[in-house]
């Protein structure tokens, strides 16, 4: 068997939080899984402390008067910055001589408190320093593999060890909410349940980390090898961009590889160029020589292989049938892609491969929708504008859900990243299929999103809390337009024919029957200025109140009873408890949590 690697553990949380016993619980309970655990206290320690070099009262001791300055007047600021020179090498050198060693002969560490420490609660270490001077040093901190931090309400950090008033808590608590997400590899772990329960989770984010490590050390196939369909006119397929960091496994076949690339739909100039040269690659056939990229298969992988090469066979009455396949963007509602393809070159179809059960979740959200708009949609489609896939095969394989869809009908291309008069005319086209206004309040929206919030995940429940009480204050008995949502109307999951007069639109896992009318434009502004233009904070809330195109849209909603800003309030507040609670540190998640605390102060 081979080693398993060591880890690097940083626990985080104020006076309370159960740092020490979930640790001592750990040891007492996971510690033969480990070569060695390791624990320390704030610092490495491998310089002494202050107080055994200078004997005089200001480098005494790590507290002054408890776990807190009680008068900042106390502190010298020369020796405090001093102080913190000192203690700031203990992490460097600490991690090179102690940590770092332990770390490659496998052990598992775990530090309390950390650097990280320094950043809500430098009063505790006599500190008195800009926050600047933390954060500058921050970037250059030895790096955990796993950060926790560990919440719960400040009253029950109160009742465990009350060395803090309640209010010094509650102020530690919300900086932590706001720190975490911006520390290497950041875990929230709620504490309101017991110690044993607690130190599983725990556990199973280690060992999920071992097992990654493991994978990337060792040479292993992608897991997806196992959906590849072998055929007479294709035997071979490459992962791309490596077999360790697969995003595509792609047919060897030189005409089928540079059609598969069409899975790849990228918008920087960087992507565009990778795809461009891997499709004039495969055309003159010289992805043969990349003999480290190619895939190898086992007897199950065969095995799983032949059982969907059979039902795709039935499904399409084709025989010579393979794959390309796009292993999906991580997270807990990843699917995989696969793009289906005969020896001619056809694309018959697109299979998705929901996994896990939130996947499973989308994906039957998807299939619904779907069969609701072809029954919408009954028109032939050369006759309608907005087209969207039809469904050919909806099941259980294994122990996975599929859903085999028609591809796009014409050439493929993509239009503006920017919000313009098509994209606007294509949401008018969602209110035609089917358009109702109603009481805010009295809309199955509303009462989902009420439930949803109530039930929230405790680090972020009041400040969602807070704002759902605005909306539903100022809204009331109001109406609001509602109709057919795509929920993630974004460029990249629409195909433009080339005269620009029809659009194929796909990806409608995240669809809603009955949402605000302007929610689609609202997304796809978030969407672009976030992740393409890299707009954040007040830029990114003001790129999106200030869209010309929005407003007009909502001038031809007919909104006079809604702000915009409540609009997009509304629009956080949905992404939050919908695709946000289960990547709470996200930075997507993150960025929206920001606007809705520019809203709070705005509305």
């Amino acid at each position: 068997m081979k080693k398993r690697p060591g880890l690097f553990c940083v626990v985080l949380g104020p006076d309370g939080a159960g740092k020490g016993t979930l640790i001592r619980n750990f040891i007492s309970k996971y510690s033969f899984k480990f070569n060695k655990i390791y624990t320390y206290h704030w610092r490495p320690g491998i310089l002494p402390p202050l107080r055994r070099i200078f004997r005089r009262k200001p480098f005494e001791n790590n507290r002054i008067n408890g776990p807190h300055v009680k008068n900042l007047n106390e502190i010298n600021k020369i020796q405090s910055f001093i102080r913190w020179i000192y203690y700031t090498l203990d992490f460097f050198l600490g991690y090179i001589f102690k940590i770092y060693p332990q770390k490659i002969k496998g052990g598992l560490i775990f530090i309390e408190r950390y650097y990280f420490d320094f950043l809500v609660d430098q009063l505790r270490y006599g500190f008195y320093l800009p926050e600047s001077f933390y954060n500058f040093i921050l970037r250059f901190i030895p790096t955990p593999d796993i950060t926790f931090y560990l919440d719960n309400e400040p009253q029950e950090f109160y009742k465990r060890k009350k060395e803090l008033p309640i209010e010094e808590l509650k102020r530690q608590i919300s900086k932590w909410r706001e720190y975490i997400s911006l520390l290497p590899n950041p875990y929230i772990i709620i504490t309101n349940k017991s110690v044993d329960e607690v130190t599983e989770e725990v556990a199973k984010i280690i060992i999920k980390k071992q097992n990654e490590l493991i994978r990337r050390e060792t040479k292993v196939e992608p897991k997806e090898v196992k959906y590849l369909i072998l055929s007479n006119f294709n035997k071979d397929f490459l992962a791309f961009p490596s077999k360790k960091n697969c995003r595509w496994i792609i047919p060897a076949n030189p005409k089928l590889a540079a059609i598969a690339w069409e899975l790849y739909l990228p918008y920087s100039k960087l992507g565009k160029f990778y795809k461009s040269t891997m499709k004039f690659l495969s055309r003159k056939n010289a992805l043969k020589f990349l003999k480290k990229y190619k895939v190898k298969y086992n007897y199950l992988n065969r095995k799983t292989s032949q059982k969907l090469k059979n039902l795709l066979s039935l499904v399409f009455r084709q025989n010579d049938l393979t794959i390309a396949i796009s292993t999906g963007t991580p997270g807990p509602f990843r699917k995989i892609t696969g793009m289906i393809l005969n020896s001619n070159g056809d694309v018959l179809g697109y299979i998705k491969i929901a996994e896990t059960p939130l996947a499973i979740e989308r994906l039957k959200n998807e299939i619904n929708m779907l069969r609701i708009l072809g029954t919408i949609l009954s028109q032939t489609q050369e006759q309608r504008k907005v087209l969207v896939p039809r469904l050919i095969y909806t099941g259980k394989f294994e122990n996975v859900m599929i859903l085999i869809q028609s591809p796009s009908p014409f050439f493929i291309t993509m239009d503006s990243v920017e919000f313009n008069r098509s994209y606007r005319n294509l949401i008018l086209e969602f209110l035609n299929w089917s358009a109702i206004r109603k009481k805010f309040n009295e809309t199955k929206f509303f009462s989902i999103l009420k439930t949803k919030i109530r039930d929230y995940h405790l680090s972020y429940r009041d400040l969602l809390k807070e704002a759902f009480d605005i909306i539903e204050t100022k809204l009331k008995d109001k109406e609001i337009l509602l109709g057919i949502s795509h929920g993630d109307f974004v460029p990249w999951n629409m195909f433009w024919s080339k005269d620009k007069l029809k659009v194929f639109i796909y990806d409608w896992e995240s669809s809603l029957i009955e949402a605000p009318a302007a929610l689609d434009a609202i997304h796809f502004l978030f969407q672009v200025n976030f992740l393409l233009k890299s707009y954040k904070g007040k830029e990114l809330l003001e790129s999106i109140l200030y869209s010309e195109e929005l407003k007009n849209l909502m001038n031809e909603l007919k909104e006079e009873e809604i702000s915009l800003k409540e609009m997009v309030l509304i629009y956080l507040l949905h992404m939050a408890v919908y695709e946000d609670e289960r990547q709470i540190l996200s930075k997507s998640a993150v960025e929206r949590r920001k606007l809705i605390k520019f809203l709070l102060n705005d509305i």
